[in-house]
């Protein structure tokens, strides 16, 4: 179902009244009877609901599903009066719990903004950079042919979204053309504006080789300068201090378009986003129609900077339930062209009266962990060390897995690396061992669930424990939750992802593991069908009964 919803929603056929009254409004609504159903009983109309998994786990927008079958008309369906989602509730992406809590404890604790409004898009792609290089060629020199990325067009449309999104603010700045370039973007008083737009072309990780990380494409200054290259990286943004209560990135990805690895990679920009001090990010899971765009994300800002302040995601909703209702063409009511914008983050500030104890952040010094390519999965701090698990260095095509331990200073303490082993985000330390998970490849390179303890003083492999599908699908370790200094519950999800035709049941195991690393099981749990080739994560928490919450 999610697959059927996938191409229904990225098919590039042009507007079409009778073609566009067509949806799987029955995959639409199994897709919302298993996501959504049962927890209607907590839901009321107007409730914001905030989704905890990844995005790519289920690759559509839960606005553009259906909570009952739409009425037929004589081209296919009435899709403007149809009971999508979005017009109960609205949504937003958070990571985990806590994320959210945080972002509305930090919501206008800063500086108030001195302007209101920054609009960056439509960059200069043709003629030539400073240093005599081809615009295009700056940017797509390297470009992976599998993309089928040869070029990038103009984006002329883009300053009419800019135009219309800043209309309501008195003040505001626009950056388009030659002044839409990293260099003039940094020269902005960066920190003092409430609300930032980017309207331009992105580009995915590993779209042009080199490119270990998203990027949104900018007017290339200088081809030989990496900050005036016109690709504003997600590491880039991430060193920047924006401190915008809200952000728009209405890019488009003009390569061959897999919503999945779109989905993958745009929580890398949003976490940049967060990371440079912005708390709600709007972002497409697909390339949009431009006048669509226009009107949605205008409006969204509109709504966004009235009086009562909506949150980001209450803005979002309202402004799609608006564009429902407006007397148009037919095939503007498909979902395809009003629902790939998605809310990440939550800027609503936290209601609760008096103060929060929560523990001041300590300041440490910036360790580079790997090179190109590195990233970082988890962190936990145990007394005066830091214990980290990311995805380092390139090993012939292939990235490794690494654990370190680090002191209060960021310097390394130990660091062990392995080439075979896929990491996942499984990082938990039980008195003197640490632990971490990840995948090797196993028979007809079908994945192979594994952990690994180390010692915590020097970094030693003390054992390891591997668990395979007995349905020839891919298992790895995914999440851990600590219950004592001494016992670990681990999770391993069992599923088809990366698999051609995958078959069979997907499933989360949850095992024990104590510090001397004897291992229990303790539930197997199978999982809708539909989750065969989507989950790939899990979070455990622990109930107020002690019972285990996936």
């Amino acid at each position: 179902d999610r697959k059927i919803l996938q191409l229904a929603l990225t098919s590039g056929h042009a507007p079409n009244d009778s073609l566009d009254s067509q949806y799987p409004v029955e995959a639409a609504l199994r897709t919302y009877q298993v996501l959504i159903g049962p927890t209607e009983g907590c839901l009321k109309s107007g409730d914001t609901v905030f989704w905890l998994g990844q995005t790519q786990a289920i690759g559509v927008p839960l606005s553009a599903l259906l909570d009952s079958l739409p009425s037929k008309n004589a081209a296919g369906y009435d899709l403007q009066n149809a009971s999508w989602l979005v017009r109960r509730f609205s949504f937003a992406y958070i990571g985990s719990a806590g994320v959210l809590v945080n972002s509305r404890n930090n919501v206008g604790k800063g500086t108030a903004p001195s302007f209101d409004f920054l609009g960056v898009g439509n960059p200069t792609l043709s003629g030539r950079t400073v240093d005599g290089v081809m615009r295009s060629t700056a940017l797509l020199k390297n470009v992976r042919s599998s993309t089928g990325l040869k070029d990038l067009a103009e984006l002329p449309e883009t300053e009419t979204e800019l135009v219309r999104s800043a209309k309501p603010f008195r003040r505001s700045t626009l950056l388009t053309g030659d002044k839409a370039s990293e260099q003039s973007f940094r020269q902005q008083l960066l920190g003092s504006y409430r609300y930032i737009s980017f309207a331009t072309h992105g580009l995915l990780r590993d779209d042009v080789y080199g490119l270990s990380e998203p990027a949104l494409v900018l007017t290339p200054i200088m081809a030989s300068e990496g900050y005036n290259d016109g690709l504003l990286t997600a590491g880039e943004i991430a060193d920047l201090n924006l401190n915008a209560d809200f952000v728009a990135l209405s890019a488009c990805n003009t390569a061959n378009f897999d919503v999945t690895q779109f989905s993958t990679d745009l929580p890398a920009l949003t976490s940049a986003m967060a990371i440079a001090g912005v708390p709600s990010t709007l972002a497409t899971l697909w390339p949009v129609d431009s006048e669509s765009a226009s009107q949605i994300v205008a409006r969204t800002f509109e709504l966004s900077g009235a009086r009562d302040e909506p949150s980001s995601a209450r803005a979002l909703a309202a402004s799609q339930r608006e564009f429902l209702r407006k007397d148009m063409k037919a095939y503007n009511y498909h979902p395809r062209f009003w629902s790939p914008f998605v809310i990440f983050g939550d800027n609503k500030k936290n209601n609760t009266k008096g103060k929060i104890a929560r523990e001041e952040p300590q300041n440490v010094k910036l360790q580079t962990l790997g090179g190109n390519g590195t990233e970082g999965l988890s962190l936990i701090k145990e007394k005066n060390e830091f214990f980290s698990r990311y995805i380092s260095d390139i090993y012939n095509g292939r990235y490794s897995s690494s654990v370190a331990k680090l002191d209060l200073e960021g310097k390394n303490l130990w660091k062990s690396s392995s080439k075979e082993i896929g990491a996942s985000k499984l990082l938990v330390k039980l008195n003197s061992a640490v632990i971490v998970g990840g995948y090797v490849s196993g028979v007809n390179e079908s994945m192979v669930g594994i952990i690994e303890s180390y010692d915590h003083k020097e970094g030693k492999l003390l054992k390891t424990f591997s668990i395979k599908s007995d349905q020839g699908l891919n298992i790895f370790a995914a999440s851990a939750l600590r219950i004592s200094a001494d016992v670990a519950y681990i999770s391993f999800i069992e599923n088809g992802v990366g698999i051609s035709k995958p078959t069979g049941t997907p499933i989360v195991r949850i095992i024990s593991v104590d510090r001397d690393f004897r291992i229990r099981e303790i539930a197997k749990i199978d999982l809708p069908n539909e989750l065969l080739s989507g989950l790939l994560d899990t979070n455990m928490s622990l109930n107020p009964d002690g019972g285990i919450v996936i």
